[in-house]
């Protein structure tokens, strides 16, 4: 066992250590570029916009349903741009041909006809939708204009454009690269932002209740579960905070008892993954707590 975790490590670093030769270009900044707007593409994903050319990153909001597969859209002719831009949502391109929205909650996401009127409705698997309000700063104030860029983060750090023969992953994160011009600042966007983030998480109990959000305070035992009816026994656990993996355990009992202490109240995504013998996943379990301790 703990020869396959050797190997396992070896693997990895080997990936480190090559990752600046095929994971794309290093992110740089553009001239006119008022923020970077960073939406991970799975359920509790960050919304996120950043100020400093992607160096930091302010959290907005989450997404409450991710895409699952892209909509038709002929007016999708190059990959990797917004083609639509409105307050109720905003379309981008990821392939020829193909396209995918992004709503605040509840949102209908319904298409306007050339002529006025209203089509059918998209299909829910090309929206993204993400549990920020109408009224939130992003679909108004902050919108990203038509024609905005966006690319395929492929590590933190590292982006790529988007291939015309883009197919939608189950975790993709898309960075858009905005530009306001001079009606709205980067100073603006990056104050602006502060409040945004304070507000959210000071919610973060209220959404929490109406959510049915765990709420959770000092120690708490995360376990992994195995799936009914999977013949292959769990060998290699992994637990992850927000991303940040903080225990890994090759033997049993396959258990970690997590100090919410060393987080900050709010929001945090807590991740549980399991594999086989063969280093397989079996299981894998993401569940969003909020935390609030008295320090």
């Amino acid at each position: 066992m703990l020869r396959n975790v050797f190997k396992w490590a070896c693997v990895l670093g080997l990936l480190i250590l090559t990752l600046p030769s095929w994971l794309g270009a290093q992110e740089t900044p553009t001239a006119d570029e008022t923020y970077r707007l960073r939406i991970e593409n799975y359920t509790f994903g960050k919304v996120e916009i950043s100020t400093d050319s992607g160096k930091h990153y302010k959290l907005l909001g989450r997404v409450s349903r991710p895409a699952k597969s892209p909509m038709v859209d002929r007016s999708a002719n190059v990959a990797g741009s917004i083609l639509r831009s409105t307050h109720e949502f905003f379309t981008f391109s990821v392939a020829l041909g193909q396209s995918l929205i992004v709503c605040p909650v509840r949102s209908s996401a319904s298409k306007t006809s050339k002529k006025g009127g209203t089509a059918s409705a998209p299909p829910t698997s090309a929206i993204i939708q993400t549990n920020l309000p109408k009224s939130h700063p992003l679909f108004h104030d902050f919108l990203p204009p038509e024609n905005t860029h966006l690319f395929l983060q492929l590590t933190p750090g590292f982006t790529d454009k988007i291939p015309e023969t883009f197919t939608l992953g189950e975790e993709d994160t898309f960075i858009f690269t905005v530009s306001l011009g001079k009606e709205v600042t980067k100073e603006v966007v990056a104050k602006e932002c502060v409040k945004l983030t304070e507000a959210y998480q000071a919610e973060a109990v209220e959404r929490a209740k109406a959510n049915k959000t765990q709420v959770v305070s000092g120690m708490l035992a995360l376990q992994p579960k195995l799936p009914l009816g999977e013949p292959d026994p769990i060998v290699y656990v992994t637990y992850s905070i927000d991303g940040d993996q903080v225990a890994a355990q090759n033997t049993e009992p396959f258990s970690y008892d997590w100090d919410t202490k060393q987080v900050s109240n709010g929001e945090h995504l807590v991740e549980i993954r399991a594999l086989n013998r063969q280093g397989n996943l079996i299981t894998r379990a993401r569940v969003l707590v909020v935390v609030t301790n008295t320090h």
